[in-house]
C-alpha cells in the first residue's frame, strides 16, 4: 500500500508500505498526515486504489482524554460479483463510515458484518441493498476491537472478507 498526495501526483509518496504476499494481513504504521484527502493504491496492482480521508485533530483540551485516532473512510467497490478488498479496517470505539460503490449494473449488493462466519444470526451491521451502478455511505456503529466477518447478503459465498477493528 502506498499513499500519494493525489492520483496524478505519484512521484512523491507520503507513505509506502512493504510488499505483502498473501494470503496475509499486515498493519502499517503510517506517519501522521495533515488533514485532507489523499490517494492510495497498491503499487504492484495500481487498479487496486481508493482514497484516504484524514480528519483534523480535536485540538488541545483537558488532561484526561487520549489523543484519539483520526477517522478514515474506507472505500469498498463491488465489481464482477466480487469485493475489491478482503479486509476493511475501522477504528475501535467510534462510529465509522464506509464509502460503498456497486459497479455491477442491475445487480444488488451490500455489506453486512457479523461476529464470525459461523454466527450470521447476530449482525453487527447490515447495509441497505443498492442496485448498481450506485454508491452509498454506510454508517457503522462503534465496535470493540477485534476481527469480524463481512459479506454481501445477496452473494454470501462469493463476496466475503474480514473487518479489522483496531
Amino acid at each position: 500500500m502506498a499513499i500519494y498526495p493525489s492520483s496524478t501526483d505519484l512521484g512523491n509518496p507520503l507513505f509506502q508500505g512493504e510488499l505483502v504476499s498473501g494470503p496475509a494481513t499486515a498493519t502499517f504504521d503510517v506517519p501522521a498526515l495533515q488533514a485532507g484527502e489523499f490517494f492510495f493504491r497498491c503499487d504492484v496492482h495500481p487498479t487496486m486504489n481508493g482514497r484516504v480521508v484524514v480528519a483534523g485533530g480535536g485540538g488541545g483540551g483537558g488532561g484526561g482524554g487520549g489523543g484519539g485516532t483520526a477517522a478514515v473512510t474506507p472505500e469498498v467497490t463491488a465489481r464482477g460479483i466480487a469485493f475489491d478488498t478482503g479486509t476493511i479496517t475501522l477504528n475501535a470505539g467510534q462510529e465509522s463510515t464506509i464509502a460503498f460503490t456497486n459497479d455491477d449494473a442491475g445487480v444488488q449488493h451490500n455489506i453486512a458484518m457479523f461476529p464470525s462466519e459461523s454466527d450470521l444470526a447476530n449482525p453487527l451491521f447490515r447495509g441497505d441493498l443498492i442496485t448498481g451502478p450506485d454508491t452509498i455511505d454506510y454508517t457503522i456503529p462503534a465496535l470493540d476491537p477485534g476481527e469480524f466477518y463481512f459479506h454481501c447478503d445477496v452473494h454470501p459465498t462469493q463476496m466475503t472478507g474480514t473487518v479489522v477493528i483496531q
